[in-house]
């Protein structure tokens, strides 16, 4: 069993839930949707019955949210929880 004193509070969330929040070169899902935006922003990222939303889109829409958590004084070491419905708004 690990020392939760040693954890931060999300690698325990992360652990428990299955969650791995970064991929194997260590970037960020974030980082990815950044790094295809700026190098095929019209590229499909996501479809949802006939919504179709490009990279750039994803991106613009991914930075507008991160700026609002950030003006609430939510850092990129905080954890939050979401409940949202498993669609694209």
């Amino acid at each position: 069993m690990s020392n939760l004193s040693e954890e931060r509070p999300w690698d325990f969330i992360y652990r428990e839930a299955g969650i791995h929040p970064k991929f194997p070169d260590g970037t960020s899902i974030a980082e990815h949707v950044a790094r295809h935006a700026r190098v095929r922003p019209e590229s499909l990222a996501l479809l949802y019955l006939d919504r179709t939303i490009d990279y750039a889109e994803l991106d613009r829409e991914v930075s507008k949210f991160a700026n609002a958590l950030s003006k609430l004084g939510i850092t990129r070491e905080d954890v939050i929880g979401l409940q949202m419905t498993n669609m694209p708004q």
